[in-house]
């Protein structure tokens, strides 16, 4: 019986093999789960592009990660609270963290049982640092999370402040691009506008071309005070039958007959003869302030033939043909 009891098997506890007990399977279940819970958290830490809101996320969290407790964040000058508070960093412990390896290490200015400071570190370099503390020095397990948390932490706020750069980048670049096709829309405005304005003085073409400019450069209505010539042929005095004596009606009412806003030039004849003489002058004025109306050198050539200055009539006579030459080469381009 002996012989096949030993033959049955192996023994179901082999020697130098170690069972777990339930203390340390419990303590295992509760590790594992919080790291699960530390991914869970590091990837809505790393999604998160506001720092604040990463801060915070860490110091809700850290309650179910151990004993110990957050006491804050040191990013760069500054110490932070996950609730939203930020201040100065004392001075005691601003040199107390300047002693410490690159590991981090304790720190004796918070008044705790055991504090520690974990570095917060990204691509680019140490960010600061998370400091906690605890009642009692914590178990390994424990510390273990609270750096695991710092690492994660570290790199979620260096995620969240590249962000914030490339955004403020984006809204400089983009301002930038808006003033600058301001400008070039400005630039190439004053351009048409240049261009179009000296094409109308080369062309000659007088107040009417410039306000057909301006019509087609802003669209709008153009109002021009243009010279004229107006011949009033004063009428005979009152009666039925033809006076000695004529009236000055007409007269009066070209000097004084308006509002006195506008200039006005009044040329009256003396004498029946003298009306040659007055429609020659204020044909002259006109051409002054019109000098590109065809007509109106071809009446002033009429006017200078009735009164028998030949010269005079054929050098307006010329003048009157050579804008007419102008005008045909110019509707011609068109």
């Amino acid at each position: 019986m002996g012989a096949i009891d030993s033959a049955a098997g192996p023994s179901r506890h082999e020697p130098g093999r170690h069972e777990p007990g339930r203390d340390e399977l419990g303590l295992l279940r509760s590790q594992l789960t919080n790291l699960r819970a530390l991914l869970v958290l590091s990837i809505l830490m790393t999604e998160s592009a506001d720092d604040q809101q990463i801060l915070r996320l860490a110091s809700s969290a850290a309650a179910s990660l151990g004993s110990w407790q957050i006491a804050g964040f040191v990013i760069g000058d500054a110490w932070r609270t996950g609730g939203g508070r930020c201040g100065a960093l004392a001075p005691e412990l601003a040199g107390e963290l300047r002693t410490l390896p690159e590991t981090g290490g304790p720190v004796t200015t918070l008044g705790a049982t055991w504090a520690w400071a974990y570095p917060l570190r990204s691509i680019s370099g140490p960010l600061g640092y998370l400091v906690v503390h605890a009642a009692r020095e914590p178990a390994l397990e424990e510390q273990f999370l609270a750096q695991v948390l710092a690492q994660q932490a570290g790199v979620a706020v260096s995620n969240a402040q590249l962000h914030g750069r490339e955004r403020d980048t984006a809204v400089q670049l983009a301002a930038t691009n808006e003033a600058l096709e301001e400008t070039v829309a400005t630039l190439r405005r004053g351009m048409a506008i240049h261009e179009r304005l000296t094409r109308v003085a080369a062309a000659g073409e007088g107040a009417a071309g410039l306000a057909e400019a301006l019509h087609d450069l802003t669209g709008l209505a153009v109002a021009v005070e243009l010279p004229l010539v107006v011949c009033d042929i004063q009428r005979a005095g009152p009666s039925t039958g033809m006076p000695t004596k004529t009236e000055q009606a007409d007269l009066l009412m070209a000097l004084y007959g308006r509002n006195g806003e506008s200039p006005l030039v009044v040329i009256a004849p003396s004498t029946p003869g003298d009306c040659f003489t007055t429609a020659i002058e204020a044909t002259r004025q006109y051409l002054q302030n019109e000098p590109e109306d065809i007509l109106g050198y071809t009446n002033l050539s009429m006017f200078y033939q009735q009164k028998g200055m030949i010269k005079e009539a054929e050098a307006a006579g010329a003048e009157a043909r050579r804008l007419d030459w102008k005008r045909q080469l110019k509707e011609g381009k068109k």
